[in-house]
């Protein structure tokens, strides 16, 4: 199997325990996140300032595991993240490296 980056979307009401969940998995060698702002008109969970604002603030999470280990590992996130809303995306790695 080939390597694939795993994105996770939480809310900041949900970001604290993705956080805690993914430093505790042993699958997970590290990861990157940051904040980012979803915009639209539907939300899950929108506060009123985030409404006026059209808005709201996210975390989003980059893991980069091998494809079964990002399978079982987002299994693991739906039982401990059920009813969290978190969202998911797996995708493929076609290329990577270092430019030097």
């Amino acid at each position: 199997m080939s390597d694939c980056m795993l994105e996770l979307i939480a809310s900041s009401g949900t970001e604290a325990r993705v956080l805690e969940l993914l430093l505790a998995d042993e699958r997970v060698p590290g990861f990157h996140s940051t904040t980012i702002f979803g915009h639209g008109s539907v939300f899950d969970e929108l506060e009123t300032a985030e409404q006026v604002a059209g808005r709201q603030r996210q975390t989003l999470f980059r893991v980069r595991l091998e494809e079964t280990q990002a399978r079982a590992l987002i299994e693991t996130l739906r039982v401990a993240l059920r009813g969290s809303h978190v969202r998911y995306v797996l995708l493929p790695i076609i290329d990577s490296g270092l430019l030097e």
